[in-house]
């Protein structure tokens, strides 16, 4: 059997770089197709777990 299942959801990625550079990024997609792509650098962890939310 190889059945698909398409993903839909939002995807968010990590970078821990240190002081002012916690990389963020978020990949939103709906039936596996790409709806949109979101990446900064933030100061600190605290403003880098609201960006997920």
């Amino acid at each position: 059997m190889n059945e698909q299942n398409p993903v839909s959801g939002t995807i968010v990625g990590y970078d821990p770089s240190g002081k002012n550079a916690h990389g963020v990024a978020a990949t939103s997609l709906t039936n596996g197709k790409l709806e949109s792509i979101r990446i900064e650098t933030l100061n600190t962890a605290e403003e880098a777990l609201s960006f997920a939310k």
